[in-house]
C-alpha cells in the first residue's frame, strides 16, 4: 500500500486543510492572478540567481528533489538550490542584507528565492517567518533533508524592484511538530474524517484557504422555536431603539456642527457638558478602478474582507 504523499511546500498548512486534500474535498478554484504571479516569480527567480552569481555566490542543486520518509507518510520537495555566499553580496547595494553572525559564509546553505507584490514584500520584511509560517515549515523540511541548519532567503518586490537577503541559522527546527501533525492528519483521513482545526479570521492563510467556504463556516447554533421567536422580538425592539437613537443623535449633531462652524471652535462647554468638534476628509478606494490600473494581485493583500449577514424582521399584523 502506497503511503500518503505530502509536499514540503504545504507542510505548514493547518491539519484540516491537509486532511481535506487527502480526502479530495471540494475546493474553491484559485484566483486567476495566482498563475500569472507564479509565472512572473519563475522569471524573477532566474534573474535573482544570476545576480547572486555575478556577485560571486556559488549556487548548486537547483530544483533538486528531496524526500523524507516516515512510517505513515512521505514528504517530497524541490529546493531552489544550495548556495555559498560571497562577501561581494554583503557589500553590494543591490541587496539589503540581514546576516545572523552565527552563520559561516564559507559553507553551503539552503537558498530560497521568493518574489512578492509590494504589499506582500512589506509584510515579509515586517514579520518574516512569523508572518509566513508556511515558508518556515517548508524551509525546515528542506534543511532536515539536506542536513543543513543555515538558510538564505532572497526576496524581491516585483513592483518596485527592492531586494532583500535574509541569512540566519536555525536553532530549533519545526520538523518534529510537522511530523506529529501529519501523522494525525493521516490517521484522521484513514477514518474518513477531517483533522480538527479552528478558523482564524485574522489569519491570511485561513482567508486564502481553498476550503474556507466549504469547511470553515461558522459553527451552527442549536436553537428551539421558542428561542427563534424571542430572538425575532428582541431584534425588532433593538432595531427600533437603534433607529430612534440614530434620529436623535443626527438631529443633535446638526445643531452642534452648526454651532462649531459658526463660532469657529473645536472645544466648548454647553452648560454642564463638554463638546468637541473636528472636521476631516474621509478617503475611500474603488476596487473596480484599481483593477483597471494594476493587476489585482498587487493590491489584494491590502484588502480586508468581512462577511455580513443581513436580517429583516417585521412586526406581527394586528388582528382586526
Amino acid at each position: 500500500m502506497n503511503k500518503p504523499l505530502f509536499r514540503m511546500s504545504t507542510s505548514g498548512y493547518c491539519p484540516k486543510r491537509l486532511s481535506a486534500m487527502l480526502l479530495g474535498e471540494s475546493e474553491t478554484a484559485p484566483p486567476s492572478w495566482l498563475a500569472t504571479a507564479a509565472e512572473e516569480g519563475n522569471w524573477h527567480e532566474t534573474r535573482m540567481k544570476q545576480e547572486l552569481r555575478e556577485l560571486g555566490c556559488e549556487i548548486v542543486d537547483e530544483q533538486r528533489e528531496l524526500k523524507l520518509e516516515y512510517p505513515e507518510f512521505v514528504l517530497l520537495g524541490h529546493i531552489d538550490g544550495r548556495a555559498r555566499l560571497s562577501m561581494g553580496v554583503l557589500d553590494s547595494p543591490l541587496f539589503e542584507v540581514c546576516l545572523d553572525p552565527k552563520v559561516d559564509l564559507n559553507l553551503f546553505m539552503l537558498l530560497e528565492v521568493k518574489t512578492f507584490s509590494f504589499f506582500e514584500h512589506q509584510r515579509w520584511l515586517r514579520g518574516m517567518f512569523e508572518a509566513f509560517p508556511n515558508y518556515e515549515a517548508q524551509g525546515d523540511c528542506y534543511m532536515d533533508a539536506l542536513g543543513l541548519d543555515c538558510r538564505a532567503y532572497a526576496t524581491k518586490d516585483r513592483s518596485g524592484g527592492a531586494r532583500h537577503l535574509y541569512i540566519d541559522k536555525v536553532e530549533v527546527s519545526s520538523v518534529p511538530g510537522i511530523v506529529e501533525k501529519l501523522t494525525t492528519v493521516v490517521q484522521c483521513a484513514s477514518e474518513g474524517e477531517l483533522a480538527p482545526a479552528e478558523f482564524d479570521p485574522v489569519s491570511i492563510e485561513c482567508r486564502r484557504c481553498q476550503y474556507r467556504a466549504t469547511l470553515c463556516s461558522p459553527a451552527k447554533l442549536v436553537v428551539t422555536d421558542a428561542k427563534v421567536i424571542e430572538a425575532a422580538a428582541d431584534y425588532l425592539e433593538g432595531s427600533t431603539m437603534k433607529k430612534l437613537g440614530a434620529e436623535l443623535t443626527d438631529s443633535a449633531k446638526d445643531i452642534l456642527v452648526a454651532f462649531a462652524q459658526q463660532n469657529k471652535v473645536a472645544q466648548w462647554d454647553a452648560g454642564p457638558y463638554s463638546v468637541g468638534y473636528s472636521h476631516y476628509p474621509r478617503e475611500s478606494i474603488s476596487i473596480k478602478r484599481l483593477e483597471g490600473i494594476m493587476p489585482r494581485e498587487q493590491f489584494d493583500e491590502a484588502i480586508s474582507v468581512s462577511e455580513i449577514d443581513r436580517v429583516h424582521v417585521t412586526a406581527p399584523k394586528e388582528e382586526d
